[in-house]
């Protein structure tokens, strides 16, 4: 899916696989710390350090989750209307024909 923006061509559904790759190492490393930390491995400090990453980790988690699902939403529509759900040509040109007749008609032409 590609939206274009005022610094080019955006491409959503590679930003959001990106996003996941460089969670996912992120996970990896939060992991690797807690290790340190339950082995008493970690200072003060970088302890502050890990419960603030875990926690910016798991909000760049719920907001990917929620972008993830309006992509779905969003192409769940887009496909709806492709596939004729919610937008019929024929109907609406057999009824604009109609309209015409019936005024020409009143018009006496």
């Amino acid at each position: 899916m590609k939206i274009e923006d005022p610094q080019g061509e955006f491409d959503l559904l590679k930003e959001v696989a990106q996003a996941r790759r460089l969670l996912s190492v992120t996970k990896d490393r939060v992991l690797g710390e807690l290790e340190k930390l339950n082995a008493g491995k970690l200072s003060k400090e970088q302890a502050q350090n890990l419960k603030n990453a875990s926690g910016n980790y798991h909000n760049a988690l719920a907001i990917l989750a929620k972008h993830e699902a309006e992509i779905g939403k969003y192409s769940s529509s887009i496909r709806g209307v492709l596939q004729g759900g919610a937008l019929d040509l024929d109907g609406a040109r057999t009824e604009i024909l109609e309209r015409i007749t019936r005024f020409r008609q009143r018009r006496g032409g």
